[in-house]
Parts: C-alpha cells; sequence; structure tokens
C-alpha cells in the first residue's frame, strides 16, 4: 500500500462555502488522477508484464512437453477433446467404466486413442474395467470436459485422483500420481556414467584388437602371395631341369619300348607263336623300367626343389586355416564393434535429451515463478482512496 499525504492551508478569509467547494473539487480530481494512474499501471503489468511471462511459461511448458513426448496444447487430439461438443448421455449410472470409456472413444470419428493404465487404476484406486461410473453423461458437452467428468466420477474419497495426459496424439488414463512419474521419466534416460565408460573402453579395446589383426592379415597375406610366387619359380626351374635330363629321357623311352614289346607278345601268345611265361617276363621287365622311371623323378624333384615345394604347400595350407580363422574373428570383431558404437550413439543421445528435458523444466520453473509472482501484485493491488482529514 501506498500512502500519499497533500496539505492545503485556506486563510480564514475564505469562505467556508468556497473551501468546502476547493476541496470536494480536489477531492474529485485526485480520484480521478489516481484512477487514470491505477489503470494505466494495470495495464503494464497485464500487458507489459504479465501476459508476456504467460506467453514464456506456454513456450516453455510447450518445450517440456515436445521434449518428453507429450503432446501440447495444439495438437490434433488437444483440438477434439476442446473443441467438439459431443452427446454422452448414453453413460449410465450402471454403466461400467470400459464401456463408458468406449462411447467417449467412439463420439467423434475418427475414434480417439485411448490407453488405460488398468494395473495402476487398481492398485492405486482400486478401479476395474467393471466399475460402475455412477453417472449420468450430459447431452451436450465438451468431449475434454466430459472425459473429466467421467474421470472424477470414478474418484473415491480416499483414494488417488484421476487424470489423463496427451502424449503423441494418444490419451493416457491414469491417476495422477502416476502420470507425474511419468513426466519425471518421460524421454530417454541418460546412461549410467559407468556404462559409458565401459563402453568406450571396450570399443577402443576392439579398434586396438581389429588393427592388430588387419596387420597380422596383411602381413600373412603377404607371405601367402611371396610363397605362391616362389613355388611357381621352384616349379618352373624343375620343369627344366628335367626337360634337360638325358637320363630321364632314355627312361622313358625305355619305359616306351617295354610297352611296344609288351603289345607285341600279346599278340603272339594270341596267335600260338610265343608262350604265356615269355610274356609275363616281358610284363616284368616293363614293370622295373617304370619304376626305374619313376625313382629318377623322385629324385630330379628332390634336387630341383621339390621337398622344398612340398614343405612350402603344407605351410601354405596351415596359413589358409590361420587367415580363415583371423577373419571370422575379424567379422565377430566388426560385429561387435557395430554393435558398441550404436549403444554408444544412443547413450549420447540419452544424455542429449536427458540435457534438453532437464533445461525444460528449469524454464518451466523460472516462468512459473515469474507469473506467480507477477499474480501476487496484481492481487495484492488496491483501489485508490481518498481521504480528507480536518476539512471541516
Amino acid at each position: 500500500m501506498l500512502l500519499v499525504q497533500l496539505s492545503v492551508e485556506l486563510t480564514e478569509e475564505v469562505p467556508v462555502s468556497a473551501a468546502k467547494e476547493f476541496m470536494e473539487t480536489l477531492v474529485v480530481c485526485l480520484e480521478d488522477v489516481l484512477e487514470n494512474a491505477k489503470a494505466r499501471h494495470w495495464e503494464h503489468i497485464m500487458n507489459g508484464i504479465l501476459r508476456p511471462a504467460e506467453g514464456e511459461l506456454e513456450w516453455a511448458q510447450s518445450e517440456l512437453a515436445e521434449a518428453m513426448g507429450v503432446s501440447p496444447p495444439g495438437s490434433d487430439t488437444w483440438h477434439i477433446l476442446k473443441g467438439e461438443t459431443v452427446d454422452l448421455s448414453a453413460i449410465t449410472p450402471e454403466m461400467p467404466f470400459n464401456d463408458a470409456l468406449e462411447i467417449i472413444r467412439h463420439a467423434v470419428d475418427p475414434p480417439l486413442q485411448i490407453v488405460v493404465m488398468w494395473r495402476d487404476l487398481y492398485d492405486n484406486a482400486e478401479i476395474e474395467q467393471t466399475t460402475l461410473v455412477d453417472m449420468d453423461g450430459p447431452s451436450e458437452v465438451k468431449l475434454g470436459g466430459g472425459l473429466k467428468l467421467l474421470l472424477r466420477a470414478m474418484e473415491g474419497p480416499m483414494h488417488d485422483e484421476l487424470g489423463y495426459e496427451i502424449r503423441d496424439d494418444i490419451i493416457v488414463i491414469a491417476t495422477k500420481g502416476s502420470l507425474s512419474s511419468l513426466d519425471e521419466k518421460a524421454g530417454v534416460e541418460a546412461f549410467p556414467e559407468s556404462r559409458v565408460r565401459a563402453l568406450y573402453e571396450e570399443k577402443m579395446s576392439l579398434v586396438h584388437d581389429k588393427q592388430k589383426m588387419e596387420m597380422d592379415l596383411s602381413a600373412t597375406d603377404a607371405r601367402f602371395m611371396a610363397i605362391n610366387k616362389h613355388i611357381a619359380q621352384l616349379g618352373v626351374e624343375a620343369g627344366e631341369e628335367v626337360a634337360n635330363d638325358r637320363v630321364l629321357a632314355e627312361l622313358e623311352e625305355m619305359v616306351r619300348m617295354n610297352q611296344d614289346r609288351v603289345v607285341a607278345m600279346e599278340r603272339l601268345v594270341q596267335n600260338g607263336t610265343a608262350s604265356t611265361a615269355e610274356l609275363i617276363d616281358m610284363k616284368e621287365k616293363l614293370a622295373r623300367a617304370r619304376v626305374e622311371l619313376v625313382k629318377h623323378k623322385n629324385q630330379l624333384s628332390l634336387s630341383a626343389g621339390g621337398s622344398r615345394i612340398a614343405d612350402y604347400n603344407n605351410e601354405l595350407a596351415s596359413m589358409s586355416i590361420d587367415m580363415a580363422e583371423k577373419k571370422a574373428y575379424m567379422q565377430t570383431i566388426d560385429k561387435r564393434l557395430i554393435a558398441v558404437e550404436r549403444e554408444l550413439a544412443a547413450a549420447s543421445i540419452a544424455g542429449a535429451e536427458s540435457r534438453r528435458i532437464q533445461f525444460a523444466r528449469q524454464q518451466v520453473e523460472i516462468a512459473e515463478r515469474r507469473v506467480t509472482e507477477v499474480k501476487a501484485v496484481v492481487g495484492s493491488m488496491q483501489e485508490p482512496s481518498v481521504v480528507v482529514i480536518g476539512a471541516d
């Protein structure tokens, strides 16, 4: 309250009637000035302070609702609840709660999407789908108002109050305590710091293992190619040595001659001009010639690097198995690395969303305090008055 004192001293020569008229005129002028000042002050508070503060609060609430996945005022379902006038007279006191909700759900076309937290209603309000509503539905009511009336009718004196929220244009019905809990947990919860640290350390270990495996595979692959190239070179050298070996050529010629003699001897035996014993003796000579040819080839192979080629082939077989195992392990590392990176990305998103929700809540709290303070100022304003003392 603001008190202002104005003193007016009149001389004794001033007639009483004139003084009285002067005071009455002064009071009227003062009251008019004070009323105008109050009106300007009121307009300044309402339009210059309160409405901007309420606008900031509405914006902060919208940001918080968006961060938490709650449909803000202005969503399709919100407009339907606030704007659609419907007839709910089909709701009777003997109707089960679930049936009454079905009437509300289908009061508009397309029907509303309603999710009821039945477990919460049963645990905290002792309400089931078959609980009677004990109310008569109004014949003309805004859809949102009708839903509130139904929920209020279901409340018991010793139980939690019921409420609803719009989340992604879906109406969620539960006790108000549970809805508050949903608000606190809305959005993606941030990952524990220990979990994020463990994921990061695992990623570094996987990356290190992958790099080491890639270097091992690269070295093994280079050795594999070099050995193959050396084997090919040894094969060429062995081929040249065999081609130039005169003893081998003589042994091969001996084998061919013995083959021809065996064929000729077989014809003679068939004609009866040679004995079977002679044919057997000829075949034994052919067999001995072939054995000598094989022995000489083996000796040539050993002298031309055949044993080294065999050793190299054994090493290549072992390397092939080892490379296959490492590639399989690399695939396992890649799969786990992808999973870890996805989880780290989710943790990053979760942390960002959690911080966004926390910031939005702080903005709402600040805006709410500002609106409350301004409304308190408005509520404390008093009508201006003028009191005349000592006028008689």
